[in-house]
């Protein structure tokens, strides 16, 4: 599993061709709807909350392996999305769950902190990809492509019953850590400085330039908050639980769910000015649900907030995407990777500056 979800793109001939054929590829990728292209733009000027990306829409199920999602002659995706659950078994290890006298000396072994599996689905599976092996072949090909510019990766927690909400916090961020390594993440830490909280650390010294980012991975926690009880309010919980606990010293983001500020708040979801996205000072990422009440006028507002950075997800035809560059979406997520024109960002760059 691990090997068909982040394969080197040398590993098929037809992706060799690729390599090897960039011509054939940019007219592959050639944008039939956008605005006219951007030269090739200054990465020392440009602020992160300053432009646009393409974003895998469920990364583990795609045809293409991650490499041809984020190959710039390829997917050209600026961001990948990992769904995930936690191995039952690597939990009861660490006691947590009292189970550690029932394990063999074989699985004691095989562990070391939570296993977490990369899967859109509940149930763990066992040929599901490790996080940490996803987050190690990452690193390798950031080593490989010296300079790239940053990679935004959303974790998508799909349930939060097992282990404890505090233990949680300690493995998810030992998990990526020992994958992607410290000196290539862009931490909530390094955003907040010596300010109070996050939103007051981006308000006062901003977003890094692109510049600053490069060969750097921005890993964002997010998740349903949306429907009172069952799965999602566990979600809902851990996810404050990590937002809230020492945010200068954690190693991922938690965005703001757009569906529960209905659900929870009973406030109109598309006006940036309500409390619930305001009020929350520790995120800076708001995850927004393409048809959600007028989503274009929140995407809008979110850009011009100059601080919160949006990800729309569900930009799956031709129509939805024009709109939402128009909003002024930064993290646009879409099924549609290679073979749609349309779903195109930039031929010269991994990015387009917001207009």
């Amino acid at each position: 599993m691990f090997s068909a979800l982040l394969a080197p793109p040398s590993v098929t001939t037809s992706h060799q061709h690729h390599l090897h054929s960039p011509l054939t590829v940019v007219e592959r990728f050639v944008p039939e709807v956008v605005t006219e292209d951007q030269e090739l733009i200054d990465e020392s000027t440009v602020r992160y909350n300053e432009v646009q990306w393409k974003a895998a829409h469920n990364s583990v199920e795609r045809s293409e392996t991650i490499f041809e999602q984020i190959e710039f002659m390829d997917g050209n995706c600026g961001a990948i999305e990992l769904d995930f659950i936690i191995d039952p078994k690597s939990v009861n290890v660490l006691g947590t769950e009292g189970e550690h006298a029932k394990m063999s000396e074989e699985e004691i072994e095989k562990y070391n902190g939570w296993r977490f599996s990369v899967q859109h689905h509940l149930r763990y599976r066992e040929n599901a990809a490790i996080m940490t092996d996803v987050f190690s072949g990452l690193k390798k090909w950031s080593i490989e492509h010296p300079d790239h510019t940053v990679l935004t990766v959303h974790l998508d927690m799909k349930q939060a019953h097992v282990g404890t909400d505090t233990d949680f916090v300690k493995q998810i961020d030992e998990a990526v850590v020992w994958g992607l390594g410290r000196d290539r993440l862009f931490t909530p830490g390094d955003l907040m400085k010596d300010a109070c909280n996050l939103v007051e650390g981006a308000k006062k010294y901003g977003w890094p330039t692109l510049q600053e980012l490069k060969n750097k991975f921005i890993v964002v926690i997010t998740g349903a908050d949306a429907m009172p009880g069952g799965l999602s309010s566990h979600v809902r919980k851990r996810r404050q639980i990590y937002a809230t606990t020492e945010p200068q010293n954690r190693m991922c983001f938690v965005d703001i769910d757009q569906r529960a500020c209905s659900h929870h708040a009973g406030l109109n979801n598309d006006d940036f000015d309500n409390p619930y996205y305001k009020d929350q000072t520790d995120r800076v990422f708001l995850n927004i649900q393409l048809g959600n009440h007028d989503w274009e006028k929140l995407g809008k507002e979110t850009y011009k907030s100059g601080w919160m950075i949006s990800r729309l997800w569900k930009a799956n035809n031709e129509r939805d995407w024009i709109a939402a560059r128009k909003a002024k979406i930064h993290l646009i997520a879409t099924n549609q990777i290679r073979n749609h024109p349309w779903a195109s960002i930039s031929r010269k760059n991994r990015f387009a500056v917001i207009e």
